[in-house]
């Protein structure tokens, strides 16, 4: 199934046990100005979102927690209080 043009609302995304990735689509929180959190659990962790993250009706935002690394590369439209200024057109890691 492909996933292009689909969006995903969730509250929440948990990454573990080594690397993994979000590659089609948009996410959303799942509320309308809610928060999506996005955990990477331990430091050897990796997730990597090439999908859009975006806001859902109105600003939302997004937080990393965990120790792993999240990799946000899709031009990301989140208006929202970001907890690690995730604005960005390009490529950003978050230890």
């Amino acid at each position: 199934m492909s996933a292009a043009g689909q969006t995903l609302r969730v509250n929440g995304i948990l990454a573990s046990g080594g690397s993994a990735a979000i590659n089609m689509g948009n996410l959303q929180p799942a509320a309308a100005g809610g928060e999506l959190v996005v955990r990477v659990n331990n430091s050897s962790d990796q997730l990597s979102i090439g999908s859009i993250v975006q806001n859902n009706g109105s600003a939302s935002s997004l937080t990393k927690g965990g120790a792993g690394v999240l990799t946000l590369s899709a031009a990301n439209t989140l208006l929202g209080p970001d907890r690690r200024q995730l604005r960005q057109p390009a490529t950003r890691r978050l230890d």
